[in-house]
């Protein structure tokens, strides 16, 4: 994933979860979002946005309010690793 990461991109993260910090470990610099999504999209309109889930098997990715600030947005990429996934979203005008 960082090889398709650009520095302007959004990383949608769950506040104050474990399962989280590699994502500082391995992207120190990335404009991360913990909270009120649906604003960052709003002060960043024509940011690219990945979303970070860590789905176990037989569980599919984790839907919550950061896919819900998301909807209208398009899918263009995802990468999949060992329970984690990476999904990354353009806005509606920007496929």
């Amino acid at each position: 994933m960082q090889a398709r990461y650009s520095p302007d991109d959004l990383v949608f993260v769950l506040d104050k979860r474990w399962e989280e910090a590699p994502l500082f470990y391995y992207l120190p610099d990335a404009r991360y979002v913990f909270a009120d999504y649906a604003a960052a999209l709003r002060q960043a309109p024509a940011a690219r946005v990945w979303l970070f889930t860590w789905p176990w098997e037989d569980m599919p990715a984790i839907s919550d309010e950061r896919r819900e600030a998301l909807a209208g947005y398009v899918r263009v990429d995802q990468v999949e690793a060992l329970r984690a996934s990476a999904e990354l979203f353009v806005p509606p005008e920007n496929p």
